[in-house]
């Protein structure tokens, strides 16, 4: 008898002492999420192929860029553009800004564009 209410104690102490510190945590996690400034992008810098594959993903449709085959039909067509989805990406705060002119970014997402256009 003693060794289960040995058993019990230790599992009552170890769970409140467990759970407050995972709540504390979730709570500091939320505060620095909450912290962050509307205005500053969630990432600074994607790499071309990170960008295509979220815009692959459906992860920029809300900003009007089509997922899966539709982001390969509207590239074929000509209806979406290494711009566009740096464009989506900026809207989303997924980019910075610095990146809606620089010309080599651009060249390397038509690049992964054209990439996977060719494997689909």
């Amino acid at each position: 008898m003693k060794r289960l209410i040995l058993a019990g104690l230790s599992v009552l102490l170890a769970t409140t002492t467990i759970v407050p510190a995972v709540k504390a945590e979730s709570r500091v996690q939320w505060l620095a999420m909450s912290n962050t400034s509307l205005n500053q992008p969630l990432s600074s810098h994607l790499t071309p192929f990170d960008l295509v594959t979220l815009a692959r993903q459906g992860y920029l449709q809300p900003q009007g860029i089509p997922s899966y085959d539709g982001l390969f039909a509207a590239y074929r067509t000509g209806r979406i553009s290494a711009q566009d989805l740096v464009q989506g990406a900026i809207a989303s705060r997924r980019l910075d800004a610095k990146f809606v002119a620089n010309q080599v970014y651009l060249n390397a997402i038509e690049t992964q564009l054209q990439a996977l256009d060719n494997d689909h």
